[in-house]
């Protein structure tokens, strides 16, 4: 995923399927800091509403 900000409740990216105007985020929590712009591979391992939610 590619992370576009933070937030008080992760960091959420998209992936290269998702559509800004229509699909949600992809969620990851945690304590390290992540780089926005960057990419990361994650492990989806849940879903929150329309987001998917995962770890490094």
């Amino acid at each position: 995923m590619i992370v576009e900000e933070q937030k008080e409740n992760g960091f959420p990216g998209r992936t290269v399927w998702d559509a800004p105007e229509i699909d949600g985020f992809v969620r990851v929590h945690s304590e390290e800091a992540f780089e926005i712009g960057k990419f990361y591979k994650v492990k989806i391992d849940s879903v929150e509403g329309i987001d998917l939610v995962g770890k490094l």
